[in-house]
């Protein structure tokens, strides 16, 4: 599992411009694909602000499909709700792993 990836659905007519300033700017792509006139981009979390800021320079309409990885695993369980389940997970964990008043060892 990595860190983080987003992927993105992207419609607009300035894909050549968009390529050439991720390779210019050394973005990483998971994967980048083009299908019957919409393009399908994956890439890291780290880039979610610059690639954005590019899709609105480059007047781009896009959005999220797909959200992976550890980061947001981790949000999601520290959320609203997930705090909560977060704070009673840790508990257990506590009382599992604390020792026993009758451990002299």
């Amino acid at each position: 599992m990595s860190f983080g990836n987003i992927s993105y659905e992207i419609i607009g007519d300035s894909y050549e411009k968009l390529y050439k300033f991720i390779m210019e700017n050394n973005i990483p792509c998971k994967s980048i694909t083009e299908i019957k006139g919409i393009l399908y981009l994956e890439t890291s979390i780290w880039c979610k602000g610059i690639i954005e800021e590019e899709f609105d320079v480059l007047s781009l309409e896009y959005k999220i499909t797909k959200k992976k990885g550890l980061f947001f695993l981790i949000k999601r369980f520290i959320g609203r709700k997930g705090l909560v389940a977060g704070g009673v997970l840790v508990l257990i964990c506590l009382l599992y792993t604390s020792p026993s008043p009758r451990d002299t060892r």
